[in-house]
Protein backbone atom coordinates (compact mmCIF):
# COMPACT_ATOMS: atom_id res chain seq x y z
CA UNK A 1 0.00 0.00 0.00
CA UNK A 2 1.39 3.40 -0.96
CA UNK A 3 2.02 6.03 1.70
CA UNK A 4 2.34 9.78 1.45
CA UNK A 5 5.75 10.97 2.68
CA UNK A 6 6.01 14.72 3.29
CA UNK A 7 9.36 16.13 2.22
CA UNK A 8 11.38 17.50 5.19
CA UNK A 9 10.90 21.10 6.33
CA UNK A 10 13.81 22.47 4.29
CA UNK A 11 13.71 25.35 1.79
CA UNK A 12 15.73 24.81 -1.39
CA UNK A 13 18.07 27.42 -2.83
CA UNK A 14 17.37 26.25 -6.39
CA UNK A 15 14.58 24.33 -8.05
CA UNK A 16 13.82 23.21 -11.56
CA UNK A 17 10.41 22.00 -12.70
CA UNK A 18 9.61 20.47 -16.07
CA UNK A 19 5.91 19.88 -16.76
CA UNK A 20 4.95 16.45 -18.00
CA UNK A 21 3.82 15.43 -21.46
CA UNK A 22 0.68 13.79 -22.74
CA UNK A 23 1.36 10.13 -23.53
CA UNK A 24 1.29 9.66 -27.28
CA UNK A 25 2.97 7.75 -30.06
CA UNK A 26 3.82 9.05 -33.52
CA UNK A 27 3.45 6.80 -36.56
CA UNK A 28 5.09 7.72 -39.87
CA UNK A 29 3.78 6.21 -43.09
CA UNK A 30 5.73 5.43 -46.25
CA UNK A 31 4.35 8.54 -47.98
CA UNK A 32 5.82 10.75 -45.23
CA UNK A 33 2.63 11.62 -43.37
CA UNK A 34 2.59 11.36 -39.60
CA UNK A 35 -0.27 10.35 -37.34
CA UNK A 36 -0.39 10.64 -33.57
CA UNK A 37 -2.21 8.32 -31.21
CA UNK A 38 -2.94 9.82 -27.81
CA UNK A 39 -3.20 7.57 -24.76
CA UNK A 40 -4.94 10.06 -22.48
CA UNK A 41 -5.45 13.73 -21.78
CA UNK A 42 -3.45 14.02 -18.56
CA UNK A 43 0.20 14.94 -18.27
CA UNK A 44 2.68 12.32 -17.04
CA UNK A 45 6.37 12.10 -16.17
CA UNK A 46 7.02 15.65 -14.97
CA UNK A 47 10.30 16.28 -13.20
CA UNK A 48 11.29 18.33 -10.18
CA UNK A 49 14.85 18.98 -9.06
CA UNK A 50 15.65 20.64 -5.76
CA UNK A 51 19.05 22.02 -4.78
CA UNK A 52 20.11 22.89 -1.25
CA UNK A 53 23.38 24.82 -1.12
CA UNK A 54 25.48 25.26 2.03
CA UNK A 55 23.06 23.28 4.15
CA UNK A 56 23.81 22.33 7.74
CA UNK A 57 24.59 18.61 7.88
CA UNK A 58 21.63 17.99 10.22
CA UNK A 59 19.27 19.05 7.39
CA UNK A 60 21.21 16.99 4.86
CA UNK A 61 20.71 14.03 7.20
CA UNK A 62 16.95 14.73 7.33
CA UNK A 63 16.78 14.52 3.53
CA UNK A 64 18.84 11.31 3.47
CA UNK A 65 16.67 9.72 6.18
CA UNK A 66 13.55 10.74 4.24
CA UNK A 67 14.90 9.04 1.12
CA UNK A 68 15.76 5.86 3.05
CA UNK A 69 12.33 5.75 4.71
CA UNK A 70 10.48 6.05 1.40
CA UNK A 71 9.40 2.58 0.31
CA UNK A 72 9.00 1.29 -3.24
CA UNK A 73 5.28 2.14 -3.33
CA UNK A 74 5.48 5.43 -1.40
CA UNK A 75 5.35 8.88 -2.92
CA UNK A 76 6.58 12.30 -1.82
CA UNK A 77 4.49 15.44 -1.37
CA UNK A 78 5.58 19.06 -1.19
CA UNK A 79 4.14 22.33 0.04
CA UNK A 80 5.39 25.79 1.06
CA UNK A 81 7.01 24.42 4.23
CA UNK A 82 8.24 21.16 2.75
CA UNK A 83 10.54 21.61 -0.24
CA UNK A 84 8.80 24.41 -2.14
CA UNK A 85 9.37 27.38 0.16
CA UNK A 86 10.10 30.76 -1.37
CA UNK A 87 7.63 30.40 -4.25
CA UNK A 88 4.30 32.02 -5.00
CA UNK A 89 1.33 29.97 -3.80
CA UNK A 90 -0.07 29.71 -7.34
CA UNK A 91 3.17 28.17 -8.60
CA UNK A 92 3.29 25.77 -5.65
CA UNK A 93 -0.23 24.59 -6.51
CA UNK A 94 0.82 24.06 -10.13
CA UNK A 95 3.90 22.03 -9.14
CA UNK A 96 2.32 19.97 -6.37
CA UNK A 97 0.03 18.17 -8.77
CA UNK A 98 -1.35 15.61 -6.33
CA UNK A 99 -4.86 16.93 -7.00
CA UNK A 100 -4.38 16.03 -10.69
CA UNK A 101 -3.32 12.49 -9.90
CA UNK A 102 0.45 12.83 -10.32
CA UNK A 103 2.54 11.50 -7.48
CA UNK A 104 6.23 12.26 -7.03
CA UNK A 105 8.85 9.61 -6.44
CA UNK A 106 12.60 9.93 -6.08
CA UNK A 107 14.15 9.63 -9.54
CA UNK A 108 17.61 9.05 -8.01
CA UNK A 109 19.12 8.93 -4.55
CA UNK A 110 19.95 12.38 -3.13
CA UNK A 111 23.45 13.58 -4.02
CA UNK A 112 25.28 15.01 -1.02
CA UNK A 113 28.46 17.03 -1.50
CA UNK A 114 30.52 18.11 1.48
CA UNK A 115 31.38 21.82 1.22
CA UNK A 116 33.37 22.05 4.47
CA UNK A 117 33.00 20.38 7.89
CA UNK A 118 29.37 20.45 9.00
CA UNK A 119 28.09 21.99 5.75
CA UNK A 120 26.89 20.16 2.63
CA UNK A 121 25.06 20.76 -0.62
CA UNK A 122 22.27 18.37 -1.56
CA UNK A 123 20.56 17.68 -4.91
CA UNK A 124 17.28 15.77 -5.13
CA UNK A 125 15.49 14.65 -8.31
CA UNK A 126 11.85 13.57 -8.50
CA UNK A 127 9.56 12.30 -11.23
CA UNK A 128 5.78 12.75 -11.17
CA UNK A 129 3.90 9.61 -12.21
CA UNK A 130 0.25 8.95 -12.82
CA UNK A 131 -0.12 6.03 -10.42
CA UNK A 132 -3.26 3.93 -10.49
CA UNK A 133 -5.12 6.58 -12.45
Amino acid sequence: MSTLRKFPDVTPTTRSFTPGVRPETAFSSQNGSTSFVSFGNRMVDCSLELGFNNLDDTYALLILEHYRSTGPEDYVSFDAQHGLGGMLDTLIIEIDTANQGLKFRYANPPQITSVFPGVSSVRCSFTGYLIGG
